[in-house]
């Protein structure tokens, strides 16, 4: 497998305009567009997009997921869609239940 290793704080730049940057400043990363649309696209049949993050104990959860073969967005039991600078709407299922 080909690896490329940058340092921290160097940008990856596309574009005449470094229209696209990704970046990591050993801190955070961040991919920034800056013309146009942004776009993820899964062209693989029946396959996922999955959003993933730690699942605060140190392992990887997957929150939510955009199925390809349903064409549903689906997100895990028992985790919250909230609306709201304070979480003021919250929509939630935890296997069992559903709440609003």
């Amino acid at each position: 497998m080909l690896k490329l290793w940058f340092q921290d704080n160097v940008k990856l730049a596309v574009g005449n305009s470094e229209d696209l940057i990704i970046d990591h400043n050993a801190t955070n990363s961040r991919i920034t567009n800056y013309t146009g649309n942004l776009r993820i696209i899964n062209s693989s049949d029946d396959s996922d997009i999955t959003f993933e993050s730690d699942d605060g104990s140190g392992g990887i959860t997957t929150y939510f997921k955009l199925d390809g073969s349903t064409g549903f967005t689906q997100f895990a039991d028992s985790r919250q869609l909230t609306f709201g600078a304070g979480d003021d709407l919250k929509i939630q299922h935890n296997g069992t239940n559903s709440e609003i």
